[in-house]
């Protein structure tokens, strides 16, 4: 569940995290952290997602999404009150 698997993400790795009792899935680019999303485990409202300029448009945020949705318990679900490039990346998610 750590590694991503296709050829362009050979040097990344997700990993699940727990963090004061919010449910982390972090993204790694050899050995150093680019990225996060975190997700409250009541409701599953995402509290945050991030990924550093020089990997974003690489669907790193995707795959730390998808990875989400593997961990049992709560599935993460969009927050309502979300950033305009949250409303592109979640159309781009309703759009798989």
């Amino acid at each position: 569940m750590s590694n991503l698997s296709p050829r362009q993400f050979k040097d990344y790795t997700l990993k699940f995290e727990r963090y004061v009792g919010d449910k982390v899935i972090t993204a790694h680019h050899k050995g150093e952290q680019i990225g996060a999303l975190t997700w409250d485990p009541g409701d599953g409202t995402i509290l945050g997602v991030g990924v550093t300029p020089e990997h974003r448009r690489k669907g790193i945020a995707t795959a730390m999404w998808d990875m989400a949705h593997t961990v049992p318990g709560t599935k993460p679900v969009h927050n309502p009150k979300h950033s305009e490039d949250a409303a592109h990346w979640i159309k781009h998610l309703e759009s798989r």
